[in-house]
């Protein structure tokens, strides 16, 4: 993958599903980063093994409840996440504290990166984190929009499919950014109508 800096987690499981049966790809926004610390390639596996081994990461944790459709403890964290690939679709740091403003340095290399994914992990959904990544960043070729998923107490959303090279197609939607605001009972309905 030559495009991708930041490498994917790429739980145990993930390759088959694991626990939900289907290969599902979480994609998260961005990076970042202290200026002394030099970002890695690893460091979305490093965040997602430091929340693994019990740091407090409130965006995985309210996800992954609405993933389950259930309150959720450090026993099954390893199960849920061994059963995702992970991945940041920006492939540059944004800056010191999270709500920086959207910069893509190379919006090409990313959805190039984003592209090389897909094709190498071949997952079946992908469920995006935050609208702002969705509608400012997310690529457009390849891409053909579906239905709308309309869920009481969450605006409609509508979902579409990137297509692989193979003519296989991914079925991908946005939810709420779960850093904040996010409802995981709500958003568990809307995620169990999407994976149908």
């Amino acid at each position: 993958m030559k495009n991708v800096f930041f490498l994917p987690w790429a739980g145990a499981e993930s390759a088959t599903g694991g626990i939900f049966g289907k290969r599902i790809l979480v994609l998260g926004e961005s990076h970042y980063c202290q200026d002394h610390d030099a970002p890695t390639e690893n460091l979305t596996r490093e965040a997602v093994e430091k929340y693994l081994a019990g740091e407090y990461i409130q965006s995985f944790k309210l996800f992954e409840q609405s993933l389950v459709g259930a309150k959720t403890d450090m026993s099954q964290r390893r199960q849920i996440w061994d059963s995702l690939l992970f991945y940041n679709f920006v492939q540059n740091p944004l800056g010191e504290t999270p709500r920086q403003k959207l910069a893509v340095d190379n919006p090409d290399r990313s959805t190039d990166a984003f592209f090389e994914v897909l094709e190498e992990h071949r997952p079946q959904y992908i469920i995006a984190w935050g609208y702002r990544l969705w509608d400012k960043a997310m690529p457009t070729k390849r891409w053909t929009w579906g239905d709308k998923i309309v869920i009481e107490g969450l605006p409609p959303i509508k979902f579409g499919y990137y297509t692989l090279a193979d003519g296989t197609r991914v079925k991908a939607v946005p939810v709420k950014h779960p850093s904040a605001g996010y409802s995981w009972s709500k958003w568990h309905q809307f995620i169990e109508q999407f994976l149908k």
